[in-house]
């Protein structure tokens, strides 16, 4: 990310659940949680930064011609899925809830968004995907969004407590602050 001063520092990077990541935050085990939306932090005592907007889209793996291999209101479609307990998990439930006109069969959790990625490129069925990680899928062909009134905006957040850190600690914080304009 370009951060420079490390000098005498180390950084410790965990990706843990988010429940476990927000306790730690709270007892001041760790200084910032990368994150979705997580409306408990976005309030006193935390302070937080947006580093970036995309979306979750609804996308079907395409045939060598480029044509879905799904499509919306054709039959029963194979749903690769989030664990319901995760971010992504909670807000594709909420698409699903309010589309009872289309019908899903889930054949596939995970909290993995690659782990799906590849469920969906293999064929396997269809599934919610952020757009910064189906770009150059999308480009060639290979996956194709389905009806983009079903795509859902995400958002990541750099939060951390509203209490002073440690000196390292806070120049981070300024550095992300400053150079880590959100971006689409």
């Amino acid at each position: 990310a370009g951060y420079t001063d490390r000098k005498n520092k180390t950084f410790h990077v965990e990706s843990i659940n988010v429940n476990d990541a927000v306790f730690n935050l709270k007892e001041g085990k760790s200084d910032f949680i990368l994150s979705f939306y997580n409306e408990e932090l976005m309030n006193y005592p935390f302070i937080n930064h947006k580093i970036f907007d995309s979306y979750l889209h609804l996308v079907s793996p395409c045939d060598e011609h480029g044509r879905p291999l799904f499509h919306l209101h054709r039959g029963v479609l194979p749903l690769m899925k989030y664990a319901n307990d995760s971010y992504m998990g909670r807000q594709v439930n909420q698409v699903i809830d309010r589309t009872p006109e289309i019908t899903f069969s889930l054949t596939f959790v995970s909290s993995m968004s690659e782990l799906l990625k590849r469920m969906i490129l293999n064929g396997d069925g269809v599934g919610w995907l952020p757009q910064y990680s189906i770009q150059r899928e999308l480009d060639e062909g290979r996956l194709t969004i389905l009806d983009d009134r079903l795509s859902l905006p995400i958002g990541a957040w750099l939060y951390r407590s509203g209490s002073r850190l440690n000196q390292a600690a806070e120049r981070f914080w300024q550095h992300i602050k400053t150079r880590n304009e959100p971006r689409e």
